[in-house]
């Protein structure tokens, strides 16, 4: 599986799909969620409220197919509920999984936590990157993956995305 890193907006970073952390229960507003109603309009989420009434809480994951009439780049939305209380290598392996078991070959992973999304428990930058790095060499590791060959972490500066090549290429196999 190829992993790198890139700077810039992810809603136009071509790709199978994009992950948009979402939390455990309601209020989705922060700038991953609002970035993609903008290029999507309301379609994603009207489709997780949905999802999430039918499906059992036990559920991590929810991937939803993409809809051609928006033209999006990113493809398919891949929402991972990211609930704070677990670390955050758990919800960045629940991505991948998912990923893996929709057959998709080209994922685009935010760097999660790092935002005003984190809410109750920011992590420091270094941190989630390091926790990033850590779940997708597990993956890569003991999972195998087949399908998804590639994954581009994409942030919003250059420092981070620094941080994430060094971690990356430090941790190589």
């Amino acid at each position: 599986m190829d992993i790198t890193v890139a700077e810039g907006d992810i809603m136009k970073f071509a790709g199978s799909a994009v992950v948009i952390p979402v939390k455990p229960k309601g209020d989705n507003d922060d700038h991953l969620n609002r970035a993609l109603r903008e290029v999507a309009g309301s379609y994603y989420h009207d489709k997780l409220t949905l999802c999430r009434a039918v499906m059992p809480s036990r559920c991590r994951a929810i991937h939803l197919v993409h809809k051609p009439e928006l033209d999006l780049p990113v493809g398919d939305v891949i929402f991972v509920i990211d609930d704070l209380a677990q670390p955050l290598r758990k919800t960045v392996a629940t991505a991948l999984k998912e990923a893996e078991e929709q057959h998709l070959g080209m994922l685009r992973l935010p760097l999660l936590r790092t935002g005003e999304q984190a809410g109750l428990r920011e992590e420091p930058t270094g941190t989630a990157a390091f926790e990033t790095v850590v779940a997708l060499r597990e993956f890569t590791h003991y999972s195998r993956p087949r399908l998804l060959r590639d994954v581009t972490c994409v942030v919003n500066d250059a420092e981070t995305a620094q941080q994430l090549e060094q971690l990356l290429a430090l941790s190589a196999p």
